[in-house]
């Protein structure tokens, strides 16, 4: 599903037994919906609208297509008016839980996309801060088209719209041709294409004063060379079709599991880059205890093994696009290194995981945009790149580099 600058608007309320619970009703209609009248207009109209049911992970793990009707429940009496949202009845809708959260997009030929967030989910903390959502309880809130464009327009957002099966075109028609070109209609390994965006863009942010711009930029930068190639790539397979159903699956699979693995190893790659960039010594993917492989060991993998080595100087950097549960994978991987840090592009992770993290003495390092996504109570114990550049600096003895580009 494609999302530009069609986006209508966004509302979302929380849903009530008598919107939901055949026991209590079977009118299949949504309440409190007089505000969508900012978005729809007052008059009686069909919508075409496709459901999603995410699971707590995010992962959208049941679609399906519904009519909405909007119409005015008292529009022979001139004095009052009552709008409602009936629907039909499928299948994400009987998921739904009293205090769900309904999350409705609607573009500008008035489809709607409505997203099913079970309450008190990872997925419904993201999307709140997403879509920058004020929680009315079971009274809809609207943003408008200004206020939901500013927020689609960064790479975290779009990271997590992709997640749950969405995505926002690309606009740099003349990039992503430029991409097609310098790799010959080819995909490349995912070093090269890192390497590639690093060299054209590496400069754009001063990777010294602006450690957490840069990081995001290039992740953006390379996601829209990636897609570029991919789209390529996909065009001509669609064009060779599909010996059958399973082919066509296991085409699908390709490409969803080689974007997940891709993105993580991109994400390796660009810290490795503003690593080097702070004059910060490491290893990479280097054996410790076990036959471990953490992603980074600083100073370096020689004096991780040295026995006679401070292990108050030795740091362990986990990195981890999404945290979830895999975020654990880390206490294992570097016995010396008792306080362990988790970079990760995960926003609004939840008060929870925060406090397992917390008691398990492992510090978030996280892009500094993502701050304000996080329960306030946790501010503390988190810490941007530059912030963790800066410690590591500080502990190992090594002098700030000058400022080396940027804005």
């Amino acid at each position: 599903m494609l999302f530009e600058s069609s986006i209508k608007g966004i509302a979302a309320k929380r849903l009530t037994a008598v919107e939901i619970d055949p026991d209590r009703s079977h009118q299949h209609e949504f309440n409190s919906m007089a505000q969508f009248k900012s978005i729809l207009g007052a008059e009686k109209r069909q919508l075409q609208a496709a459901f999603v049911w995410l699971a707590a992970d995010g992962e959208a793990v049941l679609e399906a297509r519904d009519q909405l009707t909007w119409y005015d429940a008292r529009q022979n009496n001139p004095e009052r008016s009552e709008f409602h949202l009936y629907y039909r009845g499928n299948p994400v809708l009987e998921r739904a839980q009293v205090n769900d959260l309904l999350i409705f997009i609607v573009l500008s030929d008035n489809r709607v996309t409505v997203l099913l967030c079970p309450a008190g989910s990872p997925i419904e903390d993201q999307l709140i801060w997403l879509f920058d959502i004020q929680d009315n309880g079971p009274r809809l809130m609207v943003r408008a088209l200004d206020e939901t464009r500013i927020l689609l327009s960064t790479f975290i957002s779009n990271e997590i719209l992709t997640r749950i099966g969405l995505s926002v075109a690309m606009r740099d028609k003349a990039f992503q041709n430029q991409v097609l070109s310098d790799f010959d209609m080819q995909m490349p390994e995912t070093g090269r294409l890192a390497v590639y965006i690093q060299d054209r863009f590496g400069r754009d942010y001063d990777p010294v004063r602006q450690p957490d711009d840069l990081l995001l930029h290039l992740r953006q930068k390379e996601e829209q060379a990636f897609l570029a190639l991919e789209a390529y790539e996909l065009d001509l397979r669609l064009q060779r079709g599909f010996a059958n159903s399973n082919d066509f699956i296991a085409c699908s699979l390709s490409i969803q599991n080689r974007r997940k693995s891709r993105s993580g190893y991109s994400f390796e790659h660009h810290i490795a880059f503003l690593l080097k960039a702070n004059d910060l010594p490491f290893s990479q993917g280097q054996i410790t205890e076990n036959r471990n492989r953490p992603d980074f060991i600083l100073p370096g993998i020689d004096a991780y093994r040295d026995p006679g080595y401070d292990p108050a100087k030795l740091f362990a950097l986990g990195a981890k696009t999404t945290a979830k549960d895999r975020w654990r994978q880390i206490l294992s991987e570097s016995d010396r290194v008792a306080h362990k840090h988790l970079a990760t592009l995960e926003p609004a992770i939840s008060a929870h995981q925060l406090a397992e993290m917390q008691a398990r003495q492992v510090t978030p390092v996280v892009p500094a945009a993502l701050l304000n996504s996080y329960p306030p109570e946790y501010a503390g114990m988190l810490l941007t790149f530059r912030d963790f550049f800066e410690q590591l600096q500080s502990k190992l003895g090594i002098k700030r580099p000058l400022q080396t580009g940027g804005i």
